[in-house]
């Protein structure tokens, strides 16, 4: 899957921590025994920094204006980085 607009190259395990912050924020899942199984290769502060800088992005957009054309996007925005933010600190704990 593509989100074509965002389309470029990057590290291959970001992808993988973009879906776990939905396992995260839906559930199903331990978003940090998935990390650990399929990224064990990924430094922890990598994925710490990426958590964090994501999580100040959906901070961001989720404080703009309504978009008309799409009115449920700013809360899953905000949904997104309240979760985010929630395992970024479990994550400092650990």
């Amino acid at each position: 899957m593509v989100d074509w607009p965002w389309a470029c190259n990057g590290a291959a395990w970001f992808d993988q921590l973009l879906l776990c912050i939905n396992v995260d924020l839906y559930g199903g899942h331990d978003a940090e025994e998935v990390l650990r199984h399929y990224m064990e290769t990924v430094n922890r502060d990598d994925i710490h920094a990426a958590l964090a800088g994501v999580c100040g992005y959906f901070t961001d957009v989720a404080r703009q204006p309504p978009d008309p054309g799409l009115p449920t996007v700013r809360a899953f925005q905000r949904a997104q980085a309240q979760s985010t933010l929630s395992w970024l600190r479990r994550r400092h704990t650990t």
